[in-house]
């Protein structure tokens, strides 16, 4: 059975499907056929601990990297993770599920007969009973301080010996209340869940998921990025149970960005010194945050980054409406007839500005491109990047609002919409999302997979160092740099974040980064994957 498994999972990944395609085989059509065998305790720990390893190693050949960590791999997907369940943990929690249901069946007959075994089982080893002071994770039965079950007699294995053991390799507690009901207890934090029977194997992976999710985090070089993707299925939609059409070489360079693996200077050196970037003059470490954020001689790089996610956005607006809406990209506000504003916000440039002539309402649309992390330099406790850059724009541009209502007399709507670097949307962006596109919520979260999806192809070419312009790159992935204008935020101030380049033309990049290993995939069809609305719009509520 083992051996069919291996041949199944390698003729899986033998094939041409792209890494999301296989991860979501190996979750519809492997892992699945294997429930039956883990009920009748056909499998050995070991067997499942080598399938585990088989799988994680074919993912690393599939994207060419070495060292992906493992809780990524056994992340939900929701956040940020691959959604692959540990065969190892499956098969202690499908021994947990099965011991609760036979003590909770509804079958009267059943539950009584199991309930004789288990007194039995009680009686022949003599287990003690755990009173009010004593520590139980299983049952009523008492535990040693080591965790070992406090009896003094062996007896043979049994479903309810396998439950109990499960217990101890998944630091779970199971329990049975009064009511006949099924309590689950994650002994990490003691955190209890009161769930029927047939909902026992589901909450178990849930707590499984969190864990790992917890243990990727944790990992302060490989894990940072994380922080942003909790919870966050429209920043994941990426490895979802519905795969979408994304370029094969951008879905690998996305797990390597995310896992910090890429061939940075930081991640060269290990745990040595990080070298200083080669490229800018600042002195600063050669980390992915700076690459794909903060090098100076990739400013224009990241202004056209930056300025595809604006277009994304212009270009829900025109199918959000039938309105013909004259849009203004990066230029001061200003309306015939109007009184000209105060000094002080007279040449502040928003991204995308428009009146609404169904409400005469102006809509303020300003975009942010930061890299996500938690940032611990404050005084306060660790902030999300994304959050501290919203309240940025918000402080920023909220007394352009007031002085445009109080010249003009006219209201004003101010939608900030961030997006990290590596494809992160905040919540607060899918509900500015929400409310700029008239509340149509299907297409904010197409639109949110857009921005995100744009968000990491330019950082993928940024990091690859292609040439870019506001046009189409050919199926190559090569581009010529021409005259053509590239639109900045705000002349007045260039942000560190998402680095807005204020130059009417962009310069020529000559400087390449030092780039080791194979990471320049330039395959056919590398730009040419479709992020039609269409596409998207098959994505429902995954």
């Amino acid at each position: 059975m083992v051996e069919e498994l291996t041949n199944k999972i390698n003729l899986i990944f033998k094939s041409p499907l792209r890494i999301n395609q296989k991860v979501d085989a190996l979750k519809r059509f492997v892992i699945p056929s294997m429930d039956f065998e883990m009920l009748t305790n056909s499998f050995r720990a070991n067997d499942m601990i080598k399938l585990d390893k088989l799988i994680r190693s074919l993912v690393n050949k599939h994207i060419k990297q070495l060292s992906t960590p493992i809780p990524f791999f056994h992340t939900s997907w929701r956040d940020g993770g691959l959604g692959i369940q540990s065969l190892h943990e499956r098969l202690y929690a499908f021994r947990l599920k099965q011991c609760g249901e036979v003590l909770t069946s509804t079958d009267n007959h059943t539950k009584q007969l199991f309930s004789i075994w288990l007194e039995e089982e009680e009686r022949l080893r003599n287990i003690a009973k755990a009173d009010d002071d004593d520590v139980s994770t299983f049952l009523d039965w008492k535990v040693k301080s080591d965790g070992s079950l406090d009896q003094s007699h062996n007896g043979t294995d049994c479903i309810f010996i396998r439950a109990f053991k499960a217990t101890r390799k998944l630091r779970l507690e199971l329990h049975i209340s009064e009511d006949g009901d099924i309590i689950i207890s994650n002994a990490d934090n003691k955190e209890k869940f009161t769930v029927h029977s047939k909902c026992v194997m589901r909450k178990i992976v849930q707590i499984l998921y969190k864990r790992w999710h917890s243990k990727l985090v944790s990992m302060k070089m490989k894990g940072h990025t994380f922080t942003t993707l909790y919870n966050n299925k429209i920043s994941n939609f990426y490895f979802s149970p519905s795969p979408p059409n994304v370029n094969d070489n951008l879905l690998s360079f996305t797990i390597a960005a995310r896992c910090n693996n890429l061939p940075t200077g930081e991640v060269i050196s290990h745990n040595n010194e990080t070298p200083e970037c080669r490229l800018c003059n600042k002195q600063l470490k050669d980390t992915l945050a700076h690459r794909l954020n903060n090098c100076d001689p990739k400013k224009s790089k990241y202004t056209i980054r930056h300025n595809k996610v604006v277009q994304e956005v212009m270009a829900s607006l025109k199918k959000a409406s039938r309105i013909q809406f004259v849009f203004h990209e990066n230029t001061t506000i200003s309306l015939r007839g109007a009184p000209q504003l105060p000094p002080s916000v007279r040449n502040l440039r928003p991204d995308l500005w428009f009146v609404n002539p169904a409400n005469g309402v102006l809509n303020i649309v300003e975009v942010t491109v930061p890299y996500g992390q938690m940032d611990d330099r404050t005084d306060c406790d660790p902030q999300s990047t994304l959050k501290l850059r919203m309240e940025e724009k918000l402080q920023k541009y909220l007394p352009l609002v007031k002085a445009v209502e109080d010249a003009i007399n006219i209201k004003v709507n101010l939608y900030v919409i961030v997006v990290s670097s590596l494809g992160a949307v905040p919540s607060s962006t899918l509900v500015s999302l929400r409310k700029l596109l008239f509340n149509n919520k299907r297409l904010a979260e197409a639109t949110a997979r857009k921005i995100s999806l744009a968000a990491i192809r330019g950082s993928a070419l940024i990091y690859w160092n292609i040439r870019m312009n506001a046009g189409e790159i050919d199926a190559n992935g090569s581009a010529n740099l021409g005259d053509n204008e590239v639109n900045s935020s705000d002349d007045q101030v260039i942000d560190p974040d998402d680095t807005l380049f204020t130059d009417s033309q962009f310069a020529t990049d000559q400087t390449n980064h030092d780039v080791v290993g194979d990471v320049s995939p330039l395959g056919e069809g590398l730009i040419h994957f479709s992020t039609s609305a269409s596409e998207y719009d098959g994505l429902n509520d995954m």
